[in-house]
């Protein structure tokens, strides 16, 4: 899954990039950058602890910052062009004052910026909704054809929810409309998150939307760990912005991990929400899904009271599930396969 990360010129995006994935980014070059960032979980970090293995891999997110939007520009074609590649977006604003990073809009003002960024996807879908009904029309006085028709149909709906200010996620759509959205990948079907880049003075505030001063919690890493507790203490923070971004990007994507452990390795595997057992064994190498038999499951909450699989096993935890066993959030799987 690929989640791009949006805003207006000097939102902050670029630097929640940064503390995201631990990348060092040239901020004056306006580019797309690419990057990895690991999604902080306690429960891999207690099951290393009872194995003790060689590796400890966690679960992670690809991210892409897209250059920023510039609302003084009229053309965004590549802002939109790099858009459209992605499944979810991290839209940030903001919420500080800077010197050196002038707000390009003169004053913050969070919901301004939000409405901003939503117009100009709806503007987006809408304007390709517009051209497409003009050519179906046209076909459609060539010929009748009734998938063209339900096309066409299906079209006009999509632009009474444009016109009404609404995303198309947010509007009732049959199963043949979401079939035919498919087929375009509109921005307004996307996921989109928002993220205030808060000041420090700030950082208690109360926003409708997840928020944290990146500059400060960039500041903080680079501190020892006992010494950042004493900050995250001093500052009212009581949950990192790592931990409460990635847990809040998982569950606006549909996402949850299942665990594989051993003394070689202890990992966690990223999986959709209702993912079958034959489908997850796949993620872990794509032999496991073609020879599927069955999945040992026991979920970590059922497992870490015990810390040892055979104890687990000797008291009936641990489970065989078949291949259509809806794999759950903090399930510790071992596939039996043969191929």
């Amino acid at each position: 899954m690929k989640i791009g990360i949006i805003g207006l010129k000097y939102s902050g995006k670029t630097s929640l990039f940064s503390l995201l994935t631990g990348d060092e980014v040239n901020f004056e070059k306006n580019e797309v950058n690419h990057g990895v960032a690991k999604v902080p979980d306690t429960r891999i970090e207690n099951l290393s602890e009872v194995y003790s293995p060689k590796k400890t891999t966690f679960a992670s997110i690809e991210l892409i910052d897209i250059p920023g939007l510039d609302p003084n520009n009229t053309n965004n074609r590549k802002f939109f062009e790099d858009v459209r590649k992605m499944d979810m977006l991290l839209a940030v604003v903001r919420d500080f004052e800077s010197d050196f990073y002038p707000n390009p809009l003169k004053e913050n003002n969070i919901e301004r910026d939000i409405s901003l960024i939503k117009d100009e996807l709806i503007l987006q879908d809408l304007t390709f909704v517009e051209k497409r009904l003009e050519s179906l029309e046209k076909s459609l006085k060539k010929q009748k054809n009734q998938e063209l028709n339900t096309e066409f149909e299906t079209m006009n709906h999509f632009k009474e929810i444009l016109e009404d200010g609404k995303f198309l996620s947010e509007g009732e759509l049959s199963e043949k409309e979401r079939e035919i959205e498919s087929i375009y990948g509109f921005f307004t079907m996307k996921n989109v998150m928002y993220v205030v880049n808060t000041s420090e003075d700030n950082i208690t505030k109360d926003y409708k939307h997840i928020s944290f001063c990146i500059k400060t919690e960039k500041e903080i890493l680079e501190l020892e760990p006992d010494e950042r507790e004493m900050f995250y203490e001093e500052l009212g923070i009581k949950i990192p912005a790592l931990y409460k971004i990635m847990r809040e990007i998982y569950q606006n994507a549909g996402l949850i991990s299942f665990f594989t452990v051993g003394k070689d390795e202890v990992r966690a595997w990223t999986i959709k929400i209702n993912t079958n057992a034959k489908k997850a064994a796949g993620k872990i190498h794509s032999d496991l899904e073609k020879g599927f038999i069955r999945a040992e499951k026991i979920n970590y909450e059922e497992f870490i009271p015990i810390k040892d699989m055979s104890k687990a096993k000797n008291e009936n935890l641990v489970k065989l599930e078949g291949k259509e066993y809806i794999v759950q959030d903090g399930d510790i799987l071992n596939i039996r396969f043969n191929v």
